[in-house]
């Protein structure tokens, strides 16, 4: 038995025996009732129309149907929710899952393969995505998500900041890491005593922060075939240095003090195509605008890490073929467009969205959504196999100590890539 079969049934025993099963109850007693499971269906009162909106249309088209939403916050809790009721034989039948869960659950056996739905639709299929975006909703040929969402890490900055000292806030003016150090000294602000009281650039230091800049250095944190890490290479070794020397060198983060754009303590951060959404809901005042991340001395063009979580259908779900309308409409150009109409947030992992009238209305509208697509295509892979391992046994222990300053750089990149081979491995 395999180390996913193995480590997946062990959940699974212990999530019945200490959570008890928790089953989910039908809406009405006569008609077809189709589950859904997602963790932001009451996000905010703005997901919570959109998702009303999804139901009554589906149901208005398939009459007899009913749907039947399940929130859980994200959380380790919602993964095992979805493990222990599959045992039961109960499950969902459209689960939203996050990238960082999605092929540990397919290679257990808990996810449906989806290869001949695509087959008939495949308008909503890879081909019909943002490439980066794909890597992480198929394992050996078979698809096993459809991408409803992308996310991708941006450089997030305060605009006024950079202009009050004579710096251009043009979103590609960073060309280089050596123009990177250059703004992030000149924004940086010290109170009389040398404490950094505004970050120049605050890193966040996240493992996509990493990948982030390993990609635009020219590497990649898996080798071509997903099987082992290479980060460990002369690319990394200069990604992961660069971060340290911004850290302790130039002094330009907030140390052990977290800082943000959003509260004025940072004019540069780590951040994602979801801040623009932020920033308008809890900072109107804010004149901001994000970019890809500059080109390191090993790399020939910008980079970022880009992502996308999906709808899956588990294995024995109920009612599959209902669950594939649902996806497929949801996934659709015309779900993403309607999306739009709801959700002030452009994270659209379709080609096509960004050539439709629509799209450009709101890249008319505002100066950061360009940005979106521009920043997506220069996307590299986050690092998702076996992540929680990952972070719990590599990132947090040696990429994050020598960030720190706790550990040689070259130390911590061969350790934590020993690691990740092993995990990859079992």
């Amino acid at each position: 038995m395999n180390h996913y079969a193995v480590r997946w049934k062990t959940l699974l025993v212990v999530s019945l025996l200490a959570l008890g099963f928790v089953s989910f109850a039908a809406a009405a007693q006569e008609k077809t009732v189709l589950r859904v499971m997602d963790w932001k269906l009451n996000e905010t009162g703005a997901t919570q129309a959109w998702f009303q909106y999804v139901k009554e249309r589906f149901e208005a088209e398939h009459p007899g149907v009913v749907v039947e939403y399940h929130p859980m916050p994200w959380s380790e809790a919602y993964r095992d929710q979805l493990v222990t009721s599959s045992i039961a034989g109960v499950p969902p039948d459209v689960v939203s899952l996050s990238i960082i869960w999605a092929n540990d659950l397919y290679r257990a056996g808990v996810l449906m393969p989806l290869n001949d739905y695509v087959a008939k639709d495949p308008d909503v299929g890879p081909e019909a995505m943002i490439p980066a975006t794909q890597v992480y909703n198929q394992w050996e040929g078979v698809i096993f998500g459809i991408t409803h969402t992308m996310d991708e890490n941006v450089l997030f900055y305060d605009i006024d900041a950079l202009e009050e000292v004579g710096l251009s806030a043009d979103p590609y003016a960073i060309q280089s890491w050596d123009d990177m150090i250059t703004y992030a000294r000149r924004l940086t602000v010290y109170d009389d005593a040398g404490n950094v009281v505004r970050a120049g650039y605050e890193p966040d230091f996240w493992d996509t922060a990493f990948t982030s800049w390993l990609t635009a250095n020219g590497g990649s944190f898996y080798n071509a075939t997903l099987t082992g890490p290479a980060f460990h290479d002369e690319a990394g070794r200069q990604t992961l240095q660069f971060l340290h020397d911004l850290r302790n060198v130039y002094r330009v983060t907030g140390g052990d003090t977290p800082m943000s754009v959003m509260n004025g303590t940072a004019a540069m951060v780590t951040s994602g195509n979801w801040a623009a959404y932020t920033a308008q809901q809890q900072r109107p005042d804010l004149n901001f605008n994000m970019t890809s991340f500059p080109a390191g001395p090993n790399g020939v063009q910008r980079g970022t890490t880009v992502w996308g979580n999906m709808y899956s259908i588990p294995v024995n779900a109920a009612n599959p073929d209902l669950a594939w309308e649902f996806i497929r409409w949801y996934t659709s150009l015309e779900g993403n467009l309607e999306m739009l109409k709801f959700l002030d947030y452009i994270a659209s992992p379709r080609l096509d969205f960004y050539q439709t009238d629509e799209w450009r209305a709101v890249a008319a509208e505002y100066h950061w959504a360009p940005r979106v697509p521009e920043i997506a295509i220069v996307g590299g892979t986050f690092a998702f196999l076996r992540n929680t391992e990952f972070m719990n046994q590599a990132f947090r222990p040696y990429l994050m100590q020598a960030y720190l300053g706790n550990m040689p750089v070259e130390t911590a990149l061969e350790q934590a890539a020993r690691i990740v081979e092993r995990l990859l491995a079992e």
